[in-house]
């Protein structure tokens, strides 16, 4: 069974196929195709992809080439080849069941059109076209699933190895000579493989196979068994033994179709339950949602503490705005102003990994004299500023790491200039939240403050 460790349990998905107890499946229609070599095991149902092509419309085509939803699928179909071949390379299994037919006919007025049903096979292979029933298993481990093939539609050619072993030595990735081995499975009257099993062997290139495999520099891959569709269940059934006795997997049956429609007793009481179960579940998600959206809504005022640059700029304003503090944008700068009725207060935001410094509040009493010279009149100005960042708040402000230094605070009575800390900001916040202190109070001790401003008592 491939490469499974014997310290875990086999990785194993099914492509195609569902209702499996505990095994992944990848639907065809999922745009999202799955890593397949990360897994040990992978199983393909191939009947599976004819309905899905079968389904496309006219609207696929044009100038009578598929483009849309078969251009998508083909994608799709190719990617699983891809990743099947390096999955084969890597050491794992796969085992594929074939749909009956290589192409179906899609006829759309007014072309008909002939669709590939094998795209996402990794491996090269040709068919001779011919119906059967004589079954002759070669190999008895698969004696309960060919046990279900009571009809054939087509048996393999003679196997072209070049070309197979070309399929693989693109996928390895490194500079190895490929050697491929095909056995039947089981053959027909005439003694061709109607099932077949291939396995390769890598050996690096240059170095000759007796001393590769004496110095074990040989790697043998997983088998690949490419397996006729069951005709006596359906092909996700034909997986499920395949499950059963390739994997160790005790798959769940697949209900038929009609399993759905019977009823026992307590189904209506039984049903009413769930339907008030999945309603309570989505009440409860909804709420939680709404709760996880409501912390996250208060967890961005904490920013004030820790961000600095454009972000910061962006937080404190927020802040402001949320206290009930309205803001416009500066005239002079790239920063915001404060507004209370007919004053106005110029912000200048700063964050730091240590103390704020003088060339913060020169810029913004370099911001004050151009707002002078550009509106006519002088303005209030307020340095906000986070200093320390890499810190908790309660460990800044001491004698060794001042938020504000002597410097700037003279400088900033000097020129009438209110220092606010972030941490003082998120402080008033919170009081604000807590209705102990009002939108106007704020305002106030900014614009009438100079120096290091308490806007919390």
């Amino acid at each position: 069974m491939g490469n499974e460790s014997a310290n875990r349990p086999a990785r194993i998905l099914v492509v195609g196929g569902g209702g499996f107890a505990g095994v992944p499946c990848y639907d065809w229609s999922d745009p999202n195709v799955p890593n397949l070599a990360d897994f040990d095991i992978v199983l393909v149902n191939g009947p599976s992809l004819v309905p899905r092509l079968a389904a496309l419309d006219r609207r696929g085509m044009k100038s009578g080439r598929w483009e849309g939803p078969y251009e998508g699928l083909r994608w799709r179909t190719d990617r699983v080849a891809e990743l099947l071949r390096a999955l084969l390379t890597s050491g794992g299994s796969v085992y594929a069941i074939l749909p009956g037919r290589e192409f179906i006919e899609l006829k759309r007025d007014p072309y008909v059109h002939e669709v590939e049903t094998l795209p996402w096979l990794p491996v090269t292979v040709a068919f001779h076209d011919e119906e059967g029933e004589t079954l002759e298993i070669r190999d008895q481990a698969f004696g309960r699933y060919l046990a279900h093939v009571h009809s054939w539609q087509r048996s393999f050619a003679p196997v072209d190895h070049a070309t197979m072993e070309a399929d693989l030595s693109e996928a390895a990735r490194r500079d190895w000579h490929v050697s491929a081995r095909a056995d039947p499975i089981a053959v027909n009257r005439q003694q061709e493989p109607v099932a077949l099993r291939v396995v390769f062997e890598l050996q690096p290139s240059g170095v000759p196979p007796p001393i590769a495999k004496a110095a074990a520099l040989s790697v043998r891959t997983g088998q690949i068994a490419l397996l006729p569709a069951p005709t006596e269940v359906s092909a996700d059934e034909g997986l499920r033994i395949l499950l059963e006795d390739f994997c160790g997997v005790l798959a769940r049956a697949v209900p038929p179709d009609w399993a759905g429609a019977i009823e026992m007793p307590g189904d209506q009481a039984r049903t009413a339950a769930l339907a008030d179960a999945t309603k309570a579940l989505e009440d409860a998600q909804r709420k939680h949602h709404e709760a996880v959206e409501a912390q996250a809504a208060a967890d961005e005022f904490k920013r004030l503490l820790y961000e600095k640059g454009p972000p910061l700029q962006e937080i404190a304003r927020k802040t402001f705005e949320a206290i009930g503090i309205s803001t416009v944008d500066s005239p002079v700068s790239d920063e915001f102003m404060l507004v209370w009725g007919d004053e106005k207060v110029l912000v200048e935001v700063t964050g730091t990994g240590k103390s704020i410094a003088g060339r913060d509040l020169s810029q913004l009493i370099k911001d004050q004299g151009n707002y002078l010279h550009d509106v006519g009149q002088g303005v209030k100005g307020v340095l906000v500023g986070n200093a320390w960042i890499g810190l908790p708040p309660q460990e800044r402000g001491t004698p060794d790491k001042s938020i504000f230094p002597d410097n700037v605070q003279t400088t900033a009575e000097n020129h009438s200039i209110a220092l606010v800390s972030t941490p003082e900001l998120f402080k008033a916040y919170c009081a604000f939240l807590e209705e102990k202190i009002s939108p106007e109070q704020v305002f106030r001790r900014i614009a009438d403050g100079s120096g290091v401003v308490t806007l919390v008592d």
